[in-house]
């Protein structure tokens, strides 16, 4: 009697643990990055994201940490606490607010300037989302390259 009380919440855990396995990564488009009213000489960044959950299960968002660098410069970087829950198989549109690297956009400046024949900028967005419960995080990383027009470089 004692081993079935022990056996079916052991069965029960083993389940669950299993299906946390299963889980896929939300993707997450950027559809929009633009300046807002900073409180430094810089402006801050919003970074809006379609986010779509792929999953059978909703995903309920705690929290997230996020970067975008160009050319590995850190650009922009932030945090997000109120994030909406992902229904199973549904999307949610998220505006993200993003402070300036200072150094990071000096240093993209610098590279820019000494390079007279740079067409293209490699970009990276990386969000590490923290999902509610016992799930490990879920990290989205979106990469490509920026073609410069032939009279800016």
């Amino acid at each position: 009697m004692r081993y079935r009380l022990i056996l079916i919440p052991l069965l029960v855990l083993l389940a669950a643990c299993s299906s946390l396995n299963q889980l896929k990564a939300p993707n997450a488009t950027v559809t929009a990055v633009r300046p807002i009213q900073g409180k430094g000489m810089l402006p801050d960044f919003a970074i809006d994201l379609h986010l779509t959950n792929p999953n059978d299960q909703a995903l309920s968002l705690r929290g997230a940490s996020y970067t975008l660098s160009i050319d590995d410069q850190q650009l922009v970087s932030g945090v997000a606490s109120k994030l909406p829950t992902l229904r199973a198989y549904g999307e949610a549109d998220v505006t993200l607010t993003a402070t300036p690297d200072v150094l990071g956009t000096l240093g993209l400046a610098q590279k820019l300037l000494q390079s007279q024949n740079i067409s293209q900028l490699r970009y990276k967005f990386t969000a590490r989302l923290d999902l509610a419960a016992l799930l490990p995080d879920l990290v989205i990383e979106k990469e490509g390259a920026l073609s410069l027009p032939a009279g800016k470089r």
